[in-house]
Order: structure tokens, then sequence, then C-alpha cells
């Protein structure tokens, strides 16, 4: 096929744009091979709807098997040799992530009395007697008899006088049940359910939580005590049932969303169902291709069924924009089959080169996340990645497909965009396009100097959450929710000296920490060991918790509140140094840990990633431009979004979780599309024969308005993530959408007069 510039250029009405242009010199333009492609999968419709149709089924039965981890593992990977540590230190000691806790809550005189402390027994009983609890650790279990024999605290308090319930009061806070058990006051304690299962098994011990959370229920409000679930199984547990509650809620969603905003931009039927059915294969095929591969869905690609097809939907939307350009510049009747295929083909061939660009930008940033070290970062990137791929692929095989299924004639023009156009080349001039960059740049470091990046376990749930409340009263006034573990080895007994007299010391000064609630170990056990007498059966308990049989292990766990990533790390550096003294050999282990340790990676790691997604978007515009120089200029507004939107978390002191910094990483690969089209569209007109400025023009108002249904909808697509019950994702769904909307605003305004400072391009 050939054609002219006159002949493809769009005709615009009396007074606007084309009509102060001339004519550009005919040119002999030779099929490129996306037209050829469209005109062969238009002659082979069959073969192509029906491979496409087998793909799609073979994909649908593959997804019936796909499987969901959100477990701490996931965060540092199954061969790190930390990992393998801690399952030698839980063969040995049991699971330090599988106690659950009851939080109970009175008023005064608070939990120590006797019809709280009977109601919370029974509740004992009751879960102690799940096939799936390993045991219940209650004040009884951590409390020397106070009454006559072996009478438990409840004992005590039933068979004491009011004046006696407050000397009894007095000793149980001081006792080691505080603040681990009990808080200071007396007001809250808690019942420390240890479950048979690590809570990073959450098809397991969700459903053995949800039994327990009935149970509970059962007792909430007797002798006026208030029960709340709370810790890391709960967490876990909780955020495993929203997950599922989410994929089948925001899926349809963000389809309803981007199905709304399609019909705004285009007002037609088939402006909705073509980029829709672009997308939502390519996501089909990938979770077939997923479930295959064993991948499962997690914390991090649960992303993917909001994130991709509002990426996926992008090049669509100017496929179909380019379609009904051609349809208006030669007043073409869609009802006349050979026009219409005409137009198909040319529209095709027109953006087929540069939606190659974008794929390949936009994969290959994802793909850069493999420089990671985390194994979920890595297979993140990996896998969507391959799924920017599979849409493109569609996009080539359906598109021209799809587009000759159009009867409907297109949309009226947008003249907005024809004066937002004029106005951006014409009126706005480079010199204070540089100005704004330099008093931007400026705002921008200045606002991201005070982002701090940071993540807290708990943060898997909302604020306002029942579990994540309680979890946050626990970290407050009792012993908190999670714990740093040591396990000390040596060829004597830890219960004499000079070991004994090591590890007190050691103790003592972990006890001192601001940071540590609550230190349980073999110095603690011996310092309520009474020193005549026989041992109480609870310190007994107490010690096999801490000293194995042999006596030449030992367990010490320091207890902590959620105090975040940053500062977890960092007392368990001190910890580390400070066990250097103790005797034998000493391992720092735990999976808050380890699970915080990964999760601090990311942010280090992501830097590493950023600088491989500029590489890429520069080399994707360099190829394009065929100017290195240029391309770097044109990275300007496309990096600018992304720093203002970073600037912005410092501004108003939002912290950055690292799970939702991978954002800034795609977000750059996203943006620049509308770049590359603009570019390319640029690089199209002065083919033509058009002047800088004339052809700059065109460029804004064609590919600017596609750019702003697109970015319109990555917007809409991105914000649908601020519905997610995943705290992490509303921050990237909410950062994903500013980024966008910068970058269309950069493009439009920033992008032309930063083009008109290079001599070449005036010329």
């Amino acid at each position: 096929m050939t054609t002219d510039a006159g002949k493809w250029r769009d005709r615009p009405p009396p007074g606007t744009l084309a009509a102060r242009v001339p004519p550009a010199p005919p040119t002999s333009d030779p099929l490129g091979p996306f037209g050829r492609l469209a005109q062969a999968v238009l002659s082979h419709r069959r073969v192509a709807l029906g491979l496409t149709l087998v793909l799609v089924v073979l994909a649908a039965a593959s997804a019936l098997r796909i499987r969901l981890d959100f477990s701490s593992t996931a965060f540092y990977g199954g061969d790190d040799p930390e990992a393998e540590l801690l399952r030698q230190f839980q063969d040995r000691w049991g699971y330090d992530d599988a106690t659950l806790y009851v939080l109970a809550e009175a008023d005064a005189p608070g939990v120590l009395n006797v019809a709280p402390l009977q109601a919370l027994a029974e509740l004992r009983d009751a879960l102690a007697a799940d096939p799936d609890v390993v045991e219940v650790i209650d004040l009884d279990a951590v409390t020397p008899s106070l009454g006559p024999g072996d009478a438990s605290l409840t004992t005590s308090f039933e068979t004491a006088d009011a004046r006696t319930h407050a000397a009894l009061r007095g000793v149980m806070r001081s006792s080691p049940a505080v603040p681990r058990l009990l808080s200071k006051d007396g007001a809250r304690t808690v019942l420390a359910v240890r479950l048979r299962y690590s809570s990073d098994d959450v098809q397991r011990t969700t459903p053995l939580v949800e039994r327990i959370g009935e149970r509970v229920a059962e007792y909430d409000g007797r002798a006026g005590l208030r029960l709340n679930l709370a810790g890391v199984p709960a967490i876990r547990a909780s955020f495993y049932s929203l997950a599922l509650g989410d994929q089948m809620r925001l899926g349809p969603l963000t389809g309803l969303a981007l199905a709304v905003l399609l019909w705004l931009a285009f007002g037609r039927l088939h402006g909705i169902a073509i980029p829709l059915t672009l997308t939502g294969i390519p996501i089909a095929l990938l979770v077939g291709l997923m479930a295959a591969g064993e991948e499962p869905v997690g914390l991090l690609n649960q992303a993917y069924f909001t994130l991709l097809p509002v990426i996926a939907v992008a090049d669509a939307v100017h496929l179909v924009a380019r379609m009904h350009e051609a349809l208006r510049r030669d007043d073409i009747d869609p009802r006349d089959e050979a026009a219409r295929r005409r137009a198909v083909v040319e529209a095709c061939d027109r953006v087929g080169a540069t939606c190659l660009l974008t794929s390949m930008t936009t994969g290959l940033g994802f793909a850069s996340l493999a420089l990671a070290q985390m194994p979920m970062l890595r297979r993140f990137g990996l896998w969507a990645a391959l799924g920017i791929g599979l849409a493109y692929l569609t996009l080539l095989v359906l598109g021209p497909l799809l587009l000759d299924a159009i009867r409907a004639r297109p949309p009226a023009r947008s003249r907005g965009m024809v004066r937002l156009a004029r106005w951006s080349v014409r009126r706005l001039r480079p010199a204070v396009v540089l100005a704004a960059v330099v008093v931007l740049a400026a705002v921008a470091v200045w606002g991201g100097r005070a982002v701090e990046v940071d993540n807290h376990l708990g943060a898997l749930l909302r604020p306002e959450h029942p579990v994540r409340r309680a979890s946050d009263r626990i970290d407050e006034h009792l012993g908190g929710t999670l714990a740093i573990e040591l396990e000390l080895h040596d060829d004597g007994p830890w219960l004499e000296a000079p070991r004994l007299t090591a590890v007190s010391a050691f103790e003592a000064w972990a006890a001192e920490q601001p940071e540590v609630r609550a230190v349980t170990g073999p110095g603690t056990v011996h310092a309520f060991t009474p020193a005549f007498g026989p041992t109480p059966p609870e310190l007994l308990d107490l010690r096999r918790r801490v000293i194995d049989d042999s006596g030449t292990r030992a367990r010490v766990s320091l207890s902590t509140p959620d105090i975040g990533g940053k500062a977890f790390i960092a007392l368990a550096e001190r910890v580390r140094e400070r066990a250097r003294a103790l005797p034998g050999e000493t391992v720092v282990t735990g999976t808050p840990l380890l699970a915080y340790r990964g999760v601090n990676r990311i942010a280090s790691e992501l830097q590493t990633s950023l600088l491989g997604v500029i590489a890429v978007v520069t080399l994707a515009m360099a190829v394009l431009l065929r100017s290195l120089r240029l391309s770097l200029l044109a990275l300007v507004p496309n990096v600018m979004p992304l720093a203002l939107a970073y600037a912005g978390l410092g501004v108003l002191g939002i912290e950055l979780d690292p799970l939702a910094a991978v954002i800034l990483c795609v977000a750059l690969s996203i943006a620049v599309d509308d770049s590359l089209h603009l570019l390319g569209r640029l690089g199209e007109e002065r083919r033509a024969g058009r002047s800088p400025d004339e052809a700059l023009e065109c460029a804004v108002a064609h590919s600017g308005h596609a750019a702003l249904i697109t970015s319109v909808a990555l917007c809409g697509g991105l914000a649908i993530n601020l519905a997610s019950s995943f705290p992490p994702l509303q921050l990237l769904g909410g950062l994903g959408a500013t980024t966008i909307a910068l970058a269309w605003v950069c493009d439009v305004l920033m992008l032309p007069g930063l083009l008109r400072l290079l001599p070449s391009a005036r010329s």
C-alpha cells in the first residue's frame, strides 16, 4: 500500500492546526512489516481466532491450579543460609511464629479479679481442647502458687477476701508475667495460644485461627472482658482472607473502571470492547502459565491483576485511536469492507513499531528487577515482563481482527487537544520550560530528603482492623508481638557457672534496651527459682522451654513491639555483637528477623533496578530518535514525575513501604510510553515534510489525545488499588496514579519546550 502525507493526515476543522499547515509533498511509503502482518492475519482470520481460542481454553484450565503463597519465606527464599539456621532452630524449639494471642481487657479493677479470671480460665480450657492447639499459656502457667498448696491464681483470688485481692494484685504486678502476659496496670492480659502449624502455612492456620476466633467470640463480654485476637498468625490469617476477597473484588472493579473511562473517551462500544479484550486475554494466558510453572500468587504479584491490565490497555487505546484517525481522515464508511481493511492495515502499520518499543521498555523495566537478590522481586519482574510480551503478541494477532469488526463511525476529533498543542508549542517558551525544570528539580530534592523508607509487619492490615488494633495494644502495653531468638550451644550445662553468670549478664543487658519489652532465658528462669524447696511446676515448664534435655542448648527470647524494619535490624545487630561474648556458639535468628531483612533489602535493590530502567528507557528513545543527546533530553519529563511523586511523600509525611516502592521502577517504564508515541509521531510528521514546529504541534495534538486517554485509564486502574485491604498496595496505587498523571502533563507541556532547545529540532 502506498500513501502520501496529504492522504493520511487527519482533516481538522478550518482555523485549527492543519488549516494553517501547507500540504506536504507527496511521498511513496511502502507498507512496513506490521502492515504486512496485519494483512496476513486478516487473510487467515480463522487460523488466528482458532489458535487464540485454544490457548485461552488451555490457560483457563491451567489457571484452576493456581495457588496462593503469602509466607514470609517469599521475602528471603528457602535457599538462604539464614533460612536453614531458622529451620534448625524451629526443629529443636518449635515454630517461633505460631503463637496466637488472645488479648483480654477490662475496666477497673482490671483482669485481676475473680470473675474475669474465671472466664479466662474457662476460655483457656476450651482453646486447649482443640487438637491443633499445642498449649495455652496464661497467667496460671507462669505464676507460682499464691495460696496454700498448688492453688492456681484463679483459686487464690476465689478464696481470698477483698483486702487480700489488693495484695495479690501487687504481687502479680511484680511477677515474671509482667509485661509478657500482664500489663503493669493490670488492665490487660493475654492468652498465648501455641498452634501446631507455622503461620507461614496460611492455608492450614487460617481455618484454625477462624475456629479459635469463633470460640473467643463466645466469651467476649463475659465478666466485662473485651477479647480480640492478635499476633502474627492472626495478622496473616486475616490478610489471607482479605486478599482472597480483594482478588474477587478488585479485578472486576478494574475492568469496570476501564470500561467507564473508555466510554467517556471514545463513546463507542468498540472503544470499550477492543481494549478490554486485548488486555483480558494476556492476563488469562499469564495466569495459566504461572499455574503451569508452579508460580504462586503472593504478597507482591497479586498486583498483576490490577496493574497489568491498565498497562496493556495503553497500546490498545493508541491502536483504536489511530484507526479512528484513518476513518475520519478519508471519511470512510466502516461498512465499506475494502476501505475499512485499508484503514486497519494502515493503523497497525503506523503504531506497530512504536508499540513494540513501548512494550520493550515496559517489559525490560519489569525485567530489570531480575537484578535484585530477593527471589520474590526477581520473579515478580520476570513474570510481569512475560505478561507485557503476551499483551503485545495479542495486539498483533487479535488487533487487526477486532479493528476489522468496527462498523460504527468514529467519534469527533478533540479540538481542545489541538488548542493545547498550539499553546504548548507556539506560546510556551523553551526558556520558561527550562526554568520550570530547574525549580521542580529543586522542589523534588527538598521534599525527597524527608521521605522515610520503612516497613512494619503489622502493616499487612489497615490500622482500623480489629486484629491490627489489638496487636498494636499488645505492642504498647504488654510484651510485644515479635521476638528476636537466640540459640546458645556449649559443651556444659547452662544452669551452672560460669555459663549462667554470662547469660544472666547478657539477659540483663538485653532487658535494658529500649526496644525490648521482655526477656526469657536461663538467667530469667534461674532468678525466679526459689533457693530452697521444690521448684514450682510452672517454672519447670518454663525451664523446659529455654533449656533442652541435655542442658547444653539454651534459648533466649527478646520480645519486642513491631518497631519497623530498620529499628528491628539495628537491634538485632546490637544483640549479635553483644552475644559474641557468650561462651560457645550463638545463633541470632527468628522469622521476623529474616522477613525484615528481606523486605529491607528491597529498598537497596530497587536503586539498582531503577538505574537499569533508566538505561533501558534512554536506549529505547535513542533508537527511536537516532540521537543519544536527544534521548537524554527527552528523559527529563519522564524522570521528573517520579521525583515529584516521591517528594510528595516527604511533604505529606507518608512512610514509603519498600513493597510499594516497586512502582517507582515500573512507573518510569510506563510513563515513557507516551513520550515514545509522541516522538514516533514527531518523526512521522517530519518525514512527511512538515516543519519542526508544525510537526511537533501535530504530534502533540494527535498522540497527546491518545496519551490522555491511556493516562486517564492508567490512573483510574491504578487508583483501584486504593480500595485494597493491603496498605502497601494502596500506597502503590496512589503513588503510581500520581506519577502517571504528572507524566502526561510533563509530556504535553515540558517535552515540546525541551525538544525546541536543540538546534536540530529547529532546522
